[in-house]
């Protein structure tokens, strides 16, 4: 999302998966804790202040984290319901926080909700027929411009079964 909005693409991207867990893990999930940039710090939904510890890689090792710990968890009364962590509830903040927080923004918007909505009856079933009818699920060339290459092949080979299942059907006339 980060780089399409600094190629100024107009991105709506699904953040379903990511509203799910929200709403399962409740009030003290990651997503209701701020982070304050001018403090360099995250307030929780309690309002204490989660103290900068450590920048560490994320979990997938492409980016850095910078980690904020909760240093009055002892204290605190909703300790165990926040976290089960011995050290205190810890919350990791990305370098794309910004681009996330932006496109929830974005999804506010009722018209640009209703044309994400659109996209899973548009697009969504063209990929799910590469996947399942193609059995295509990953690349299998190295460079850029293989890749390209096998994309276009794979999408000429979806439209031709679309339309071959069309005129099977009678709804497509071939000249």
């Amino acid at each position: 999302m980060a780089e399409a909005e600094k190629a100024q693409y107009p991105v709506i991207v699904n953040l379903d998966t990511a509203n799910r867990q929200e709403k399962a893990a409740g009030e003290y999930h990651t997503w209701q804790f701020t982070y304050d940039e001018a403090n360099d710090c995250c307030i929780c939904p309690r309002g204490n202040k989660l103290a900068y510890e450590r920048t560490q890689k994320a979990r997938t090792g492409r980016y850095w984290v910078w980690k904020y710990r909760c240093k009055s968890s002892r204290d605190c009364p909703v300790r165990w319901q926040c976290s089960r962590e011995r050290y205190g509830r810890a919350v990791r903040i990305n370098p794309y926080l910004g681009a996330i927080l932006r496109q929830r923004q974005k999804q506010q918007d009722r018209a640009k909700a209703n044309l994400l909505k659109r996209r899973i009856v548009i697009a969504e079933p063209a990929f799910a027929r590469i996947k399942h009818l193609l059995e295509f699920r990953r690349w299998t060339m190295g460079s850029l411009e293989k890749v390209k290459a096998q994309w276009f092949f794979v999408c000429a080979l979806a439209n031709l079964n679309r339309m071959y299942t069309l005129w099977k059907a009678g709804a497509l006339r071939l000249a």
